[in-house]
């Protein structure tokens, strides 16, 4: 496993990366390579995920505030449970360490129990601190 910054060259592939087969259970089914554009000027760090010269997915480390880091990760459907995720969050606790960060946060729907697995087995536990209010318009 391999882990770089994404340069500008590589946020065509993170956008690909959001297509029908990796965002089930996200709101965007879909980010232009502009979305990806304004969050690394906002500070959001893309890291790009290789396995033997393959690129395989992308996560991203982002500081709210001093202490907490958001992570946010996509492994290419073809690549998914076999292990990737887990070795890449390791390595994504590792880079936030070094930003300053004392604890991790992801943002994960309820129904995404596959995504909640995987958290746990990294030690991440369920905070109910904050309640998430939509309203259809």
């Amino acid at each position: 496993m391999n882990y770089y910054k994404a340069t500008t060259k590589d946020y065509e592939y993170i956008q690909y990366l959001f297509n029908e087969n990796n965002t089930e259970f996200m709101n965007s089914k879909s980010v232009s390579i502009k979305d990806i554009e304004i969050k690394a000027e906002k500070g959001t760090i893309f890291y790009i995920i290789e396995n033997d010269n393959e690129k395989i997915g992308y996560f991203n480390i982002r500081l709210l505030g001093d202490t907490t880091a958001s992570f946010g990760i996509i492994i290419d459907s073809k690549h998914q449970n076999q292990g990737y995720g887990q070795q890449a969050m390791k390595f994504m606790e590792h880079e936030a360490k070094k930003l300053g960060a004392t604890k991790v946060k992801f943002n994960v729907y309820a129904n995404n129990k596959k995504a909640i697995h995987v958290y746990k087995k990294f030690g991440c536990v369920e905070d109910h601190a904050e309640i998430v209010m939509i309203k259809k318009l």
